[in-house]
Parts: C-alpha cells; structure tokens; sequence
C-alpha cells in the first residue's frame, strides 16, 4: 500500500499546517519539556485538541502518546487520522492540507460500518446517545466529536521517538529502542524499573537509569503541564490488544488502587472494535513489563483510567475475532510486493532486507484494507474513551473517605463479571498466539545457535497441555522478550 504511509515530516507537517488552519480547534509545538533540554535543541511534537471557544475550567485532560517503539510506524498513522477526523466534524477541510491532499476518512468504505458500531456502544455520553437517537449513526459521531472538543483537552505526541521512526524510511525496519542510547522508552520510567544486566544488548534494556532519555522526560513533564489527567494512552503494534495496569506483576488493578471503577466497562466499549484480547496488561500479555509508564501514571500522576492499546498484530495476533473478506492478512508474496512499493523505505544497514521485512509486517499492515481496517477500528475506539471522559467527569472517581476509598459493590460486582467476560474471550485466542509465539521464538534461538530451544519447547508444550491458560503463557512470551525475540509493549 505505497500511498496508505506518511513520512514522519509529512505526519508532522500536515499537523503544523493544521494548527495554522484551524486555530481554534487544534495547536501544534515543538515541546522540550524542561531547560537544559531546550538548551540542546531537543524537543517532541505535541498537538492539543479542544475547542478553545470554551472555558478552560472544568476540562478533562486526555494524554495519548504514539510512535514511542520505532518499527510501530503505524501508530502514528492511527494518530494522524484521529486528529483528521476530529477536525474534519466541525467543518475543517483536511483534504486541502498537506502535500497529499488525501479524502477524508468519511470517504472510506469502512467509515460508515464504523459509525454504525460506534452509535451503537453502550456507555456513551448523553448528548451523543440522544443525537444517535435523533439522527441516526452520522449525528452520533459528530455530536461525541462536539462533546468532546468542548468537554476535554486531548494532548496527543504523535510521534514521541521521531527520530526511530525516520530510522525505519532509511532501511532499518527491525529497530525498536532509540538507536543512540540502546534504551527502551517503555522501561524507562521510575517505577517499578529494573537495572539490566545484559544493557544494550536487550531490546528491553531500561537505560543506565530511570527517565535516562529525554523522551520520557519530555512525556512527565507534559503529563504534569496537563494534570490531572483523565486518562493516559500508551499506543503500541505487535498485536490487538486493550489493557489496563498492571505492567509489573500479574494481576488487575482494583479501585482502592485508584483504577476507575468502570474501566473495565471502557475497555469493553472500546473492544467492539478492536475484537481482541483486553484486560490487565501483565496478566493478559503473556510477560511482565518493568518501567513502564502506564504502570508510572497510575501509580504517581494517580491518572484513574491508564490504558495501552495495540493497534495491529500480524496474522490478527490477539484477536478473539479476526476479520473475514476483503480484510484478510495478504500472502506472504503480497506483503513483500506492498513493502517493497513503499517509496519512502529505503534500504538500510540497520537489518537483511529479508528479516527487516518480516519484522516490519508483525507490527504494521501492509495491504490498503488492513491499513483502514485497523486506522477506521481504533479511531472510532478512541472516540469512544474521550467521549466517556469528556462526559464522566469527576463523577467516575474512587469517593474519598475519612478511612479510604470507598468502593460501590454493585460496581464492583459488575467489574468482576466483566473481567470474567474478557477472560473467557481471552482463552481461546490465547491458546493459538502463544503456540505460534513459541514456535516462532523457539526458530529465533535455534538459528542464532540453539541455546535455550529446549526451554522454549518446553514452555510451548506448558501452554498447550494446561488446564489454565492464565500463567503458562507467560512462561512462553517472557522467554522469548528475554531471549531476544519481539517483544510488543
């Protein structure tokens, strides 16, 4: 799909003209979160949504980072049309920005099938409800974009490892951490970080020391411009997947954490699109993640509703439902004729031309109707969390009591049963990932001399014989961060 991909200057690009065009709805700045970094020229692209017609006062404030993990281009795609299409509802036209001059996503065919989903999930604000009602699925859309402009600020870092990302146009289609430093961005953060013995060579590796990279840096001290927070949104490939806190350890967060009461409910609302996996992230994902900066800002921003999503897995990886027809994964022989077409990949020293390419397609889609399939599923999933903060309110949050935070047993009852519900959904998805995970890490160590194959084996054989899926396949998807294979989060 050589005409579905934005260079980064184009992402960014399009995004500056945008705040020259429409002033009152979006801002774009180079963002260098403190002096000394300033001082270095070093800044991150940050765009803020809201309608600044409206007080200031009372807004809640929204966090998504993308483009955090190098070879996940098309995270910043999904950011790029989720900014399009909030413009495009209040009249913008997006068309005539950008050196493209791309229709807009309400030209898509996935547009209106989209629409009809989303007018149908329960939990939407008032005034989105009553304009689906009113007006059919278009209303609703626009009406929650509306809402949302006027009730929230949606602070959004399209491309947060800009310079990983230009690294992938030059060739180097495998690279996931800052290439400079050797450091992952999401085991970069204080808490829960760990030192790592094997440094640079991991592509887990946490840095020589929390908040190392300026990065991460710049990212705190945006949430703590914008705080409160709402919600933070970590956007990540390598999977379909919707999760929650924890990171660290294998268990879901609870309310006398400071999770919100429903964002179980949330995460359901949002995974009428994304169909997949969803649920606590360390418990769910297969592996436990250290430093991570969802685990961060629930802990210490005390953000109630912390998601990571991951907008795309190869061979629909994590998906309870995977999609038929005109959405199918292309053959092998389709995804190396699409990748070769990008005019903006060139061919780099960073990886093989071979396995850069495999690498490349389990975290990005190649065909035209997997790029819409997955950029329509999570903007459309996205509005639905901003139209539930913009609505919500303090109204979600944990009551303060003079012995602690109180917490509804009928919300929790009603947690619990959508725990459950995401769980049973999870099983069997699970089962089929984590053989396939397994077999393709076990290939991974052989060919690099075999040593640790027959643990992997091992672990594979663990998850296809247990009774209990809930822990044999972090046996599996750990083994293989550590070992060396790919890791998503």
């Amino acid at each position: 799909c050589p005409d579905c991909y934005h260079s980064t200057d184009d992402v960014l690009g399009w995004l500056r003209e945008a705040s020259a065009a429409a002033p009152r709805y979006v801002t774009y700045e180079a963002f260098a979160g403190d002096a000394a970094d300033a001082a270095l020229e070093r800044t991150m692209p940050v765009v803020t949504l809201t309608d600044t017609s409206a007080p200031a006062a009372g807004k809640e404030r929204v966090l998504m980072v993308f483009g955090e993990h190098s070879r996940e281009v098309i995270t910043s795609e999904v950011a790029l049309w989720f900014v399009r299409a909030m413009l495009d509802a209040v009249g913008v036209d997006t068309g005539a920005l950008g050196a493209g001059r791309e229709a807009p996503l309400s030209r898509w065919a996935e547009f209106g099938p989209a629409l009809d989903v989303f007018a149908g999930t329960q939990g939407l604000s008032a005034e989105t409800v009553a304009a689906a009602a009113a007006g059919g699925a278009k209303a609703a859309w626009g009406a929650a974009i509306r809402r949302a402009l006027l009730g929230a600020e949606i602070v959004i870092v399209p491309v947060e490892n800009a310079a990983g990302r230009r690294d992938i146009e030059g060739g180097r289609l495998c690279d996931r951490v800052v290439r400079a430093t050797g450091v992952d961005l999401n085991r970069n953060w204080p808490y829960m970080w760990k030192r790592s013995p094997s440094a640079r060579r991991s592509e887990t590796y946490g840095g020589p020391e929390p908040l190392s990279e300026f990065e991460s840096r710049a990212v705190l001290a945006l949430a703590r411009r914008f705080a409160p927070l709402r919600s933070y949104v970590n956007v990540h490939s390598g999977e379909w997947a919707l999760y929650v806190p924890w990171d660290h350890k294998s268990a879901l967060a609870a309310p006398t954490d400071g999770l919100a009461g429903d964002a179980m409910d949330v995460l359901h609302a949002m995974n009428r699109f994304c169909r997949c996996k969803a649920g606590a992230a360390g418990a769910v994902s297969g592996y436990l993640a250290f430093g991570t900066s969802m685990d961060y800002m629930f802990t210490e921003m005390r953000v109630p509703y912390p998601i990571t999503v991951e907008v795309f897995g190869d061979h629909n990886e994590g998906r309870t439902y995977a999609k038929r027809g005109a959405d199918a994964v292309p053959t092998t022989g389709d995804h190396a004729r699409s990748l070769a077409s990008f005019d903006f990949l060139r061919p780099g020293r960073g990886s093989s031309v071979g396995s850069g390419r495999r690498c490349y397609t389990m975290f990005n889609p190649l065909s035209q109707a997997e790029y819409r399939g997955a950029v329509m599923d999570w903007v459309a999933a996205l509005m639905v969390l901003v139209d539930r903060m913009a609505a919500d309110g303090a109204a979600g949050a944990a009551e303060a009591t003079a012995g602690g935070a109180s917490v509804d047993e009928e919300a929790m009852a009603q947690r619990s049963e959508r725990a459950a519900a995401l769980a049973a959904d999870n099983e069997s998805a699970l089962r089929s990932e984590y053989a396939s995970l397994a077999s393709r890490a076990r290939a991974s160590v052989a060919s690099a001399g075999g040593d640790g194959a027959s643990e992997i084996a091992a672990a594979q054989s663990s998850v296809m014989s247990s009774t209990s899926i809930a822990t044999a396949p972090m046996v599996v998807a750990f083994g293989m961060c550590v070992l060396g294979a790919f890791c998503a989060l």
